[in-house]
C-alpha cells in the first residue's frame, strides 16, 4: 500500500467495520440479540432495533462521505483536474449524502412512508425559494463557479461587477467570493455577481501578461530613430522588474494621429508589477528620448517657446549634437560654445546590435558618449569573473583613455542598435586650444567618476578630491601640451 494511500485507509476503516457489524447484527441475527440479558430487554426489543438501525446507517453515511471525498473528489477528481477540489463541493456531496440517509433512516427504521413528507418538503420547498431567492442564487451560482472553474483559489483577476476589482482569490465560500486587493484588503463579492461578470484570469498557463504603453512622436522624427529609442528604453526597465523566462519586450508603429505617430511599447509583466512597470517604462523612454534630444509630441494648437533643440534629421547639426551631449554628466560645466565646438569636430556614428566597439587593453584616441541604444561594458580583473555593466543614453566611456593616455579598462559591445558621438583626439585640442579652461572642467568631472579606481589610486596615493583633480588636469596638460600652448599664444595676441 503507497504511503498517500494509509491515510485514506485508516480514515475508512472505522466507519468500514461499525457498518459490517451493526449490518450483520441487524440482518442477520433476526431476534436471537433478545435471548441475552434479562427478560427486561423484550420490552426494549423495538428500541434496540431501532438504534442499531440508526447506528448502521449513520456509519454507513459516514463510510459513504469520506470515500467521495478522500477516494473519489482528492482522489479521482483531483488528478484529473489537476488541481485541488474546492471545499464547498466536499461540503455539497456531504449534504447530500446525509438527506438521503436521513430519508433511508425514516424509510427503513421507522417505517415511515416519506409521500406525505415529499409533498410537504416541496410546498415548503417553494415557500423557502421565494423567501431566500438572493441566498439561493449565490449557492447555486458558487456551485458554478466551483465546477466551470473560471477562477480558483490563489488566481489573479481582474473582474468588472460595475467596478473593476483587480486582485487574488482567497476563499469561495456557500454565499462570496474573498478577494485580496492591491491595497491588501478583502473585497467580498456576491457569487451571482461574480458568475454574471466579466473575468479577466492572469494566473493562465504563464505567471506573467503582455501589457503595453503608447508614446506618440512628432512625424517628422524618422520612425527607424524612434523605434530604436524606445526598444532600447524598454528592455533597460525590464531589466528592474521582468522575470527570468519572460519574453523580450518589443515596439510597434500603431497609427498615425493629428499630433504623430502613435508607437506602442510591449512589455510581459506579473498583474502584481504591473502598476510599478508602467512607471518604469515611462521613466525610462522619457529618459532616452530626452537623451536623444527629443520629447513626446505635442497638440498641435500649441506654440511652446523651445528652449532646447530636437534632433529631427538623420544626420544632426552642432548645434542638435551639442543639446543631446549636454546631457553626459562627464561634460557636464562645459559652456554652450564649447559643446558646439566638441560637435563640430566629432562624428555621429550609426552601429548595430552586438558589435564590439572598444576591446579592454588596447589604447586608442577617441572618446564616446552613447545618445541611443545600449551597450554593455565587460570588465575582467585578472583571474576574476568577468563583470558586465549596462551603459544608457548619456554615459560615456574611454574618456581616460584620450584624456589621461590610459589603455581602455573595459570591453564595450553594442547591446542594441546605438547612435554614438565619437570625440577624438583632434577635438579636445581644439577645444583646449580654445579655451584651457575647460582642463579644469574635465578633470573635476572625470575626477568624481574615477573616486575610488584603480585608474584614481595610480593617479593620487592620497584621498584628497582636490589632490586628485590636480593630477587629473597635470595629466590632461602633459598630453595636450601643444594645444594649450597654442592656446595661450592665441589669447595674448
Amino acid at each position: 500500500m503507497s504511503v498517500s494511500a494509509r491515510p485514506i485507509f485508516r480514515r475508512l476503516v472505522a466507519p468500514l467495520m461499525l457498518t459490517a457489524l451493526t449490518g450483520f447484527i441487524f440482518f442477520s441475527a433476526g431476534s436471537s440479540y433478545q435471548t441475552f440479558g434479562l427478560a427486561a430487554l423484550e420490552s426494549s426489543r423495538e428500541v434496540i432495533s431501532h438504534a442499531l438501525g440508526i447506528t448502521l446507517f449513520i456509519s454507513f453515511g459516514v463510510l459513504l462521505d469520506r470515500t467521495v471525498r478522500h477516494v473519489i473528489l482528492d482522489g479521482f477528481v483531483s488528478s484529473a483536474m489537476g488541481t485541488p477540489v474546492p471545499g464547498l463541493l466536499k461540503q455539497f456531496s456531504s449534504i447530500i449524502i446525509y438527506l438521503i440517509i436521513s430519508a433511508i433512516i425514516l424509510s427503513v427504521v421507522f417505517k415511515k412512508d416519506l409521500t406525505v413528507l415529499w409533498a410537504a418538503s416541496g410546498v415548503a420547498g417553494i415557500v423557502l425559494g421565494l423567501a431566500l431567492q438572493t441566498l439561493l442564487q449565490d449557492i447555486y451560482s458558487g456551485l458554478a463557479l466551483n465546477i466551470d472553474r473560471p477562477l480558483k483559489i490563489g488566481d489573479s483577476i481582474q473582474i468588472d461587477v460595475g467596478t473593476i476589482v483587480k486582485g487574488e482569490v482567497k476563499e469561495i465560500s456557500w454565499r462570496t467570493t474573498h478577494i485580496l486587493d492591491k491595497t491588501n484588503n478583502i473585497v467580498v463579492l456576491p457569487n451571482n455577481k461574480v458568475a454574471a461578470a466579466t473575468i479577466t484570469n492572469f494566473s493562465g498557463a504563464r505567471n506573467h501578461s503582455v501589457d503595453f504603453r503608447e508614446v506618440t512622436i512628432d512625424v517628422l522624427i524618422p520612425h527607424e530613430r524612434v523605434m530604436r529609442i524606445l526598444t532600447a528604453a524598454v528592455i533597460e526597465a525590464c531589466t528592474l522588474f521582468a522575470a527570468e523566462g519572460d519574453p523580450a519586450p518589443y515596439v510597434l508603429v500603431w497609427d498615425i494621429s493629428p499630433h504623430g505617430i502613435v508607437y506602442r511599447v510591449h512589455y510581459y509583466v506579473g498583474m502584481w508589477q504591473k502598476d510599478r512597470a508602467q512607471s518604469l517604462v515611462l521613466e525610462c523612454v522619457l529618459t532616452h528620448l530626452r537623451q536623444g534630444g527629443l520629447r513626446p509630441a505635442m497638440p498641435k494648437m500649441e506654440h511652446l517657446a523651445m528652449a532646447d533643440h530636437n534632433w529631427r534629421g538623420i544626420v544632426p547639426s552642432p548645434l542638435e549634437t551639442a543639446s543631446v551631449l549636454a546631457a553626459c554628466p562627464l561634460l557636464n560645466g562645459l559652456t554652450t560654445e564649447d559643446l558646439v565646438l566638441l560637435a563640430t569636430q566629432s562624428r555621429i556614428r550609426l552601429i548595430q546590435a552586438d558589435h564590439e566597439i572598444i576591446h579592454a587593453g588596447e589604447t586608442g584616441d577617441s572618446a564616446f558618449v552613447l545618445i541611443e541604444g545600449l551597450v554593455s561594458a565587460i570588465k575582467q580583473r585578472g583571474r576574476s569573473p568577468q563583470t558586465s555593466e549596462m551603459l544608457k543614453p548619456g554615459d560615456s566611456f574611454g574618456f581616460e583613455t584620450v584624456l589621461l593616455g590610459d589603455a581602455y579598462p573595459a570591453t564595450i559591445r553594442s547591446r542594441t542598435a546605438i547612435i554614438l558621438c565619437e570625440m577624438e583626439l583632434a577635438a579636445f585640442g581644439a577645444l583646449f586650444s580654445a579655451r584651457f579652461e575647460a582642463v579644469n572642467v574635465l578633470s573635476r568631472n572625470l575626477a568624481g567618476t574615477m573616486a575610488g579606481t584603480g585608474v584614481a589610486s595610480r593617479l593620487t596615493a592620497g584621498n584628497d578630491a582636490d589632490c586628485m583633480v590636480s593630477d587629473i588636469e597635470r595629466s590632461i596638460s602633459r598630453n595636450f601640451a601643444a594645444a594649450l600652448r597654442q592656446g595661450r599664444q592665441h589669447h595674448q595676441v
